[in-house]
């Protein structure tokens, strides 16, 4: 069973990136993963390591709380 964390922090990350009508590769590419990998951030099959949480926050203009679901 998914953790509701890796549930939550995947289905903000897909919006926000909808949002900005980015590609999971382009994203992929700004975090130095592949696409493969950070689609499964999204798919709440991996969890987002502190760093490239932090790095979409910034490219997002968004809190880390807000990715972890924390705030709305």
């Amino acid at each position: 069973m998914k953790n509701e964390f890796y549930i939550i922090t995947g289905a903000r990350l897909k919006e926000l990136r909808e949002e900005k009508k980015y590609s999971q590769e382009y994203v992929a590419n700004i975090l130095h993963v592949t696409q493969t990998a950070y689609g499964k951030y999204e798919l709440a099959q991996r969890p987002i390591p502190f760093h490239h949480a932090s790095r979409l926050s910034d490219l997002y203009n968004i809190s880390l709380d807000y990715i972890a679901g924390k705030i709305d």
